[in-house]
């Protein structure tokens, strides 16, 4: 079985929980702090993904982890995790339920690529009108890229947008190139 398969039936299964109970959104957000704090301390990951640890230990870790999770669903998930041996793939099948969980909601989660950080309304602005144009909602995390120079760039899936400086002195060297 292929890692992404195996991450889509766990992400699968806990997302049907989630319908079941309405707690879709709430679950979501959730697993979005849970894999932000997988994020800053990988550690952690690494110590579950080890073989000298017991089952027990990892267990434990988790408890510690999930000690302030309201939903025992997630909880529930993260231990039938380890009791399969599939420590090593929490993280992907935490990223793949979020994934599928914003598809049902009808969610993108992208990046805005910007000189120097934006303003919260500059941000929202620029949220709501890609979700205008994409006809669903756009949350956008901002990335520091100073070879811009200046505009933006965003980053959803598929979809690019790039309405950086970078760019247009990039279109125009092709332009001026091809003209010989």
């Amino acid at each position: 079985m292929s890692n992404s398969t195996l991450s889509s039936r766990y992400a699968e299964a806990l997302l049907s929980i989630a319908k079941e109970k309405g707690l879709n959104t709430e679950f979501r957000n959730y697993i979005k702090e849970v894999v932000n704090a997988f994020n800053d301390n990988l550690e952690i990951i690494s110590i579950l993904s080890s073989s000298f640890i017991s089952k027990e230990e990892k267990k434990d870790i988790i408890s510690k982890v999930f000690s302030t999770c309201p939903y025992i669903d997630i909880v529930s998930l993260a231990m039938l995790i380890i009791d399969n041996r599939r420590e090593k793939y929490l993280l992907p099948i935490l990223n793949e339920f979020i994934s599928l969980s914003n598809e049902e909601d009808n969610i993108s989660e992208g990046y805005v690529y910007v000189v120097e950080k934006l303003s919260k309304k500059q941000l929202e602005d620029i949220q709501r009108a890609i979700s205008k144009k994409l006809n669903k909602e756009v949350f956008l995390y901002q990335k520091i890229d100073e070879s811009l120079i200046g505009g933006i760039k965003v980053v959803i899936s598929d979809y690019v947008f790039d309405a950086s400086i970078k760019h247009k002195l990039d279109s125009l060297k092709n332009t001026l190139q091809e003209r010989g």
